[in-house]
């Protein structure tokens, strides 16, 4: 989050103020949130029997954030940039245990907290803050603040303007500046959300111009890309009337591929991705913030040009339009686009499992990894023609990918709730393996399996066709969400925010998984073992809620291969 001033913070957890922080559940919360690394160092878990065990590290914490939950509602009614950061956290905290009813519930109370401390606005130009002498570490601190409220609303609302709480265009706050100048409590000038934008109290020279540039965090342009990613979301559900491939001054799919762009081009080269930099933010413990944005930037690309790939869109029907009416070259460039980024993607995740394996244990990376598995899977399945999607990437340089995906996720499921997610990733890879024979050597192989062109015949659309608008958020956004995660928790009377159980910590065969290795074997071991679960158990009416539990996709729409979401038609472009 990097709202906490470490430095400031450890000075006053051993001084009188002490008693403050303890009132307002941060130290609490920050006990919850560490307490799954702590318990897993402890207890280890390389063990054959520990790994039998299945043991569940996201369990510990829960006195902790119970302790912070009281200290917030004890005072309910309190106010304090303090009890902000405990809401922030605890947010984080019930993602991460799959309480996504409460998650859903708290979030509305940081925004309205965000509203009445109104550290949106900078401190000097807050009334109530001209009659106090605040510093330039409490004035960053506010604004990292804001920021991480805005990021925790941008993941929930996902371009739908009935789940936005927290708009970009109501902050009026820098964006953070650099980890160095904040921790050395040094003041200084940034830019806006919008780039070469300021302050209206800045007075733009060319000194100011450049060092508010180079004054600007990683975290900034993470911001800079959840913007974009809210933007093209909302472009993606609302495709009437748009002619894509068509380049004119008012094309929303070219405006926004130009702001991509332009956001991708803006990466300093200290923040590019390299060996050097890679463990340099090692080094510093910003590893998952690093890959984080090189991951979303590139996840941007293919929740854009999705547009013209069949399923990727949920429903299918909403670019049936667009892909029947194309031209060919835009859509070979939406699959080529998708394909490329999804597997950069991969590569990038699988780095980041080799250079530190505990930094890939965020929220956001199960969404990563899932929606990385289902785009190469999808993306392939729609291709159906002779010529290689990607020259030189065969099938089991695919396969690998997926495989990999699935150990992460693995690994993942055990600090964080991820069940489903790796139970998607699981059903992607059985998917892939049906589709293409592993002893293929690229797309062209006789041994390839044909994939028939929807529009000569192929498989219908299993959504209907229909293109008649629906009201209600359950549609606009798909079961896989927050949102419809906690209606499900109402409807089912839970409020432990337990949603089913993960089939694969229940049937015998999930203990054929191979034990996790220090680091993901070449491409030429498969450690998976079978992957097959029987279909009867996987799609037997409501056996398990499947959708309840995948709480970062409220309205990205990608498929699941989970139940009714499975794709399982045949199709080309």
């Amino acid at each position: 989050m990097g709202f906490l001033h470490v430095p400031t913070f450890m000075e006053r957890l051993k001084g009188p103020t002490q008693l403050e922080t303890q009132q307002s559940g941060l130290i609490y919360i920050m006990c919850a949130l560490s307490a799954p690394f702590y318990y897993a160092d402890t207890i280890g878990f390389v063990g054959e029997e520990d790994q039998k065990k299945e043991i569940q590290f996201f369990d510990a914490g829960k006195g902790w954030a119970e302790a912070a939950s009281q200290c917030l509602f004890s005072g309910f009614g309190q106010t304090g940039t303090e009890r902000l950061m405990t809401e922030v956290l605890l947010h984080e905290y019930y993602l991460r245990q799959g309480d996504y009813a409460k998650g859903f519930m708290i979030s509305g109370q940081i925004a309205r907290h965000l509203q009445i401390l109104q550290i949106n606005i900078e401190a000097n130009s807050d009334p109530s803050c001209q009659k106090i002498s605040v510093s330039g570490v409490t004035k960053e601190s506010r604004r990292r603040l804001v920021w991480a409220c805005y990021i925790l609303d941008a993941f929930i609302e996902c371009g739908i303007d009935q789940l936005r709480l927290i708009l970009a265009e109501d902050i009026h706050v820098q964006l953070p500046c650099s980890e160095e100048l904040f921790v050395r409590s040094t003041p200084c000038i940034t830019e806006t959300l919008t780039p070469g934008q300021y302050l209206p109290s800045v007075t733009p020279t060319p000194k100011t111009i450049t060092e508010a540039s180079n004054n600007l965090d990683m975290r900034g342009f993470y911001i800079r890309a959840l913007n974009t990613r809210s933007k093209i979301l909302k472009y993606v559900k609302c495709l009437a009337g748009e002619v894509p491939w068509q380049r004119n001054p008012t094309s929303r799919f070219h405006i926004l591929e130009d702001e991509l762009h332009t956001l991708e081009t803006s990466i300093p080269p200290a923040l590019q991705i390299s060996t050097e930099n890679m463990y340099l933010f090692k080094a510093s413990g910003r590893l998952s913030l690093y890959f984080s944005l090189h991951i979303l930037i590139s996840q941007n690309y293919h929740d854009l040009y999705r547009i013209g790939v069949s399923r990727l869109v949920f429903p299918n029907s909403a670019t049936q339009w667009i892909r029947e009416n194309a031209p060919s070259a835009f859509l070979v460039t939406c699959h080529t686009i998708c394909a490329q980024k999804a597997v950069y993607i991969a590569s990038l995740l699988k780095d980041l499992w080799v250079c530190h394996r505990l930094s890939i244990v965020d929220t956001p990376f199960a969404m990563y990894i899932q929606v990385c598995s289902s785009v190469i899977v999808t993306t392939l399945a729609s291709w159906g023609r002779d010529e290689p999607l990607i020259p030189g990437m065969g099938y089991g340089e695919y396969r690998a990918m997926l495989r990999d995906n699935v150990i992460m996720l693995r690994f993942l499921q055990r600090y964080i709730k991820a069940s489903m997610y790796y139970e998607s990733a699981v059903q992607a890879l059985n998917r892939f393996d049906e589709l293409f024979s592993l002893d293929c050597t690229g797309p062209g192989s006789a041994n390839t399996p044909a994939l028939v062109d929807a529009r000569a015949g192929g498989s219908a659309d299993r959504t209907g066709g229909s293109s008649q608008i629906q009201l209600t958020l359950e549609y606009v956004l798909n079961p896989l969400g927050t949102y419809p995660m906690a209606r499900k928790q109402i409807e089912n009377g839970d409020g432990e925010g337990e949603v089913g159980n993960c089939p694969g910590e229940d049937v015998p065969v999930a203990e054929e998984i191979a034990v996790l290795d220090d680091s993901i074997r070449p491409s030429g071991e498969d450690d998976l073992g079978s992957f097959t679960f029987p279909s009867e158990m996987l799609f037997a009416g409501n056996v398990f809620d499947w959708e309840p539990e995948m709480p970062m996709m409220p309205g990205i729409g990608y498929p699941t291969f989970l139940g009714h979401f499975s794709v399982d038609a045949p199709r080309g472009l």
